[in-house]
C-alpha cells in the first residue's frame, strides 16, 4: 500500500487562495441587502451623499413635511413601479412612508425592480417625528 504525500506549502496556499476567490466571486456585493431601521440609523444614512431617500406617501403628507432631500414616489399613484423603475439601480434606497405599512409593501416591488440595496425606515415619519428628527417643508 503506497502512502499519499501531503500536499506542499505552495501547493496548499494556493488551494486556500483558490477556494476564498471563488467563495468571494458570488458573495455580499452580488446578493440584494434589504432591512428595516430605526430612526436613528435611517438619519445617519440619510446623511449620506451616496444614497436616495424615497418618500413613498401622498403628495398631500409630503407637503405637511418631509425627510430633507427626498424625492416623492406616491405609492398610490398608478405610475408608481414606473418612476421607481427610473431610480439609480446601483444607489442605495431608503424608502419611508407614515408608518410603515406601504414602505413595507413597496419593498418587494423595488427589488422585482432590480433596486438591490434598500433600507426602510421602521414606523415611518411617525417614528421619525417622534424620535425627534428634522422635518423639510413642513
Amino acid at each position: 500500500m503506497s502512502r499519499r504525500r501531503p500536499p506542499t506549502v505552495p501547493a496548499l496556499v494556493l488551494a486556500v487562495v483558490a477556494a476564498v476567490a471563488v467563495t468571494a466571486c458570488g458573495s455580499a456585493a452580488d446578493e440584494a441587502v434589504y432591512e428595516t431601521v430605526g430612526p436613528a440609523a435611517f438619519h445617519e444614512l440619510a446623511q449620506s451623499d451616496d444614497v436616495v431617500i424615497v418618500d413613498i406617501r401622498t403628495p398631500e403628507e409630503y407637503s405637511g413635511g418631509h425627510i430633507a432631500d427626498s424625492v416623492m414616489i406616491d405609492f398610490n399613484d398608478p405610475s408608481f413601479r414606473d418612476r421607481l423603475g427610473e431610480l439609480d439601480k446601483a444607489a442605495h434606497h431608503l424608502v419611508y412612508c407614515r408608518t410603515g405599512n406601504r414602505s413595507a409593501q413597496a419593498v418587494p416591488i423595488f427589488e422585482e425592480l432590480g433596486l438591490t440595496r434598500v433600507t426602510e425606515l421602521d414606523g415611518g415619519i411617525v417614528g421619525w417625528v417622534e424620535a425627534g428628527l428634522p422635518l423639510s417643508g413642513a
